[in-house]
């Protein structure tokens, strides 16, 4: 029985460095896909006048769960803003994992706050007016990572926002958060391309839940 006990541990010890793990050292980009905009109706209008990005970024973080950069540039925006993982090996945390070249995090959020306001049936507009609407929104947390399990790692995704609009059904500004947990032998690509697009599924549904009901 002890004997079946290692094998076990040897091979969860195994799965969780090989599923972060990949050329550790290097940076890797993440593909995935956000929840698609319906077309806009004739509705009320708003206008996403600002999404900032106030991710706290760490030197040497004590958890994965902290963001962080490999070689130490957490005050370079250029990089932070795309910033969304790191790899891992076991406990020890490796490359850098962006998002795509032509993608923020904060742009990634504005298109599901979006989609969010068209499905409650709202028209977002890119120029302000007496009849429109103003929303800002704060990026609290984007972050995913894995932590050591029984034989499957767990990948964790989560996400919080700080919204701040006259449409919202709560005096603002509003926190709405949106979280993902997944246990799997192997985390490849696909597995952390469907937990990070049903995170943003989910946090589109929160922010079309604190919407108030157009007029």
């Amino acid at each position: 029985m002890k004997t079946n006990n290692k094998i076990f541990t040897f091979i969860a010890f195994a799965v969780f460095f090989f599923s972060f793990a990949g050329c550790s050292h290097m940076r890797g980009v993440q593909e995935f896909t956000v929840p698609k905009i319906s077309e806009q109706k004739d509705g009320p209008k708003v206008q996403i006048t600002e999404v900032i990005d106030n991710r706290i970024f760490e030197l040497k973080p004590s958890s994965p769960s902290t963001p962080s950069l490999q070689g130490g540039q957490i005050d370079d925006k250029k990089m932070t803003s795309r910033a969304i993982a790191r790899k891992q090996n076991y406990f020890v945390l490796g490359g850098d994992i962006f998002i795509s070249e032509e993608r923020t995090v904060e742009q990634v959020i504005k298109e599901t706050i979006k989609g969010a306001l068209v499905e409650k049936g709202y028209t977002v507009v890119e120029k302000s007016g007496s009849d429109v609407a103003t929303m800002t929104v704060a990026i609290q947390k984007f972050w995913f990572w894995l932590t050591a399990g029984f034989l499957k790692p767990k990948l964790d995704f989560q996400l919080e926002l700080m919204l701040s609009s006259s449409i919202l059904k709560e005096k603002p500004p509003v926190s709405l958060e949106s979280s993902v947990q997944s246990y799997h032998f192997g985390v490849t690509p696909r597995v952390k391309a469907n937990a990070l697009s049903q995170g943003l599924a989910k946090l589109r549904a929160n922010v079309v839940a604190a919407l108030k009901d157009p007029n």
